[in-house]
């Protein structure tokens, strides 16, 4: 085996070792991150009175089930993205393409997240998004 190929078979191992590391290491932070979210969700509907409370409950299900193919797309986005990543030979133009799929689609997520909670203050008095907004403020890090 020569030096060149040698070379490139420890970058690609050491690289490939790297990614699972980072991607391994990513999942539990995911998982608690999106508990987190929930709790603080839940804790904010506490602060509503019974029929408001219901309407929160429900209108963030349904911005969350309306989500999920948005979500989805994301994940295969991801996917994609890391198999160019990972493909012989490195394609810059189609791991580019990916990653910018991805940026594409967490601002559609966004946009909507905000589109629902948009709808939701609509319907709630002002006293009401005042106790949503200090349940939803962020602790200080």
């Amino acid at each position: 085996m020569n030096k060149t190929v040698r070379l490139t078979l420890v970058v690609s191992l050491i690289l490939n070792v790297l990614l699972a590391g980072v991607l391994l290491g990513a999942l539990p932070s995911r998982w608690s991150r999106e508990s987190f979210h929930r709790h603080r969700l839940e804790a904010a509907a506490e602060r509503l009175p019974e029929p408001a409370r219901s309407r929160f409950r429900v209108r963030i299900e349904e911005v969350r089930a309306q989500a999920q193919p948005l979500r989805d797309e994301m994940e295969r986005a991801r996917s994609e993205a890391l198999r160019a990543f990972s493909a012989e030979p490195f394609d810059p133009v189609v791991f580019d393409r990916q990653v910018r799929r991805i940026s594409e689609l967490r601002l559609k997520l966004s946009a909507h997240l905000t589109a629902g909670m948009k709808q939701l203050a609509g319907e709630l008095p002002p006293e009401q998004r005042q106790a949503l907004a200090e349940a939803l403020t962020r602790p200080d890090r």
